[in-house]
């Protein structure tokens, strides 16, 4: 196996990867149901933090590993009590395991836990629909997530 090859299959068994979220910022939803696109970022959209081990040196890997777990559809929802709700789908589930989702409201890197729930699970094409409830349209969501060795 060669150098790079190696390297390559070390990193992606050993990333938890953050995965920031968010939608096209927008003016306060009404109560409905709505599209957005999912953006993924390896390194925060606002701040320009990398918080995976890999840092800096891994930021296209990274990258490219985000953006192919990250389906770029995204439902937001808004009931009638103004509760916001976003659902998102994951890619490559075969190969994550454990992805755990945050939230940053504020848009300054400072992140909560939120509850997902599983929407739906589909096998055949490894993707997985989450939603969570998030304080606004325009928050950032982040998932930790642990990718598979794979090779």
């Amino acid at each position: 196996m060669t150098n790079i090859a190696s390297k390559l299959k070390w990193a992606m068994g050993m990333l938890a990867l953050a995965v920031c979220i968010h939608a096209i910022p927008t003016f306060a939803a009404s109560n409905g149901i709505y599209t957005a696109t999912a953006t993924s970022h390896y390194k925060h959209p606002i701040t320009g933090v990398i918080e995976d081990s890999g840092g800096e040196g891994s930021y296209v890997l990274g990258q490219s590993m985000t953006d192919s777990a990250l389906n770029r559809a995204a439902l937001v929802e808004v009931d009638p009590q103004g509760n916001t709700f976003v659902t998102v789908r994951l890619n490559l589930m075969d190969n994550i395991q454990n992805p755990q989702f945050q939230v940053d409201g504020s848009r300054n890197g400072n992140f909560s836990a939120v509850s997902a729930t599983v929407m739906q699970e589909d096998f055949t094409n490894n993707t997985t629909d989450f939603r969570m409830q998030v304080p606004s349209e325009n928050a950032i969501l982040r998932c930790n997530m642990y990718v598979i060795p794979m090779g």
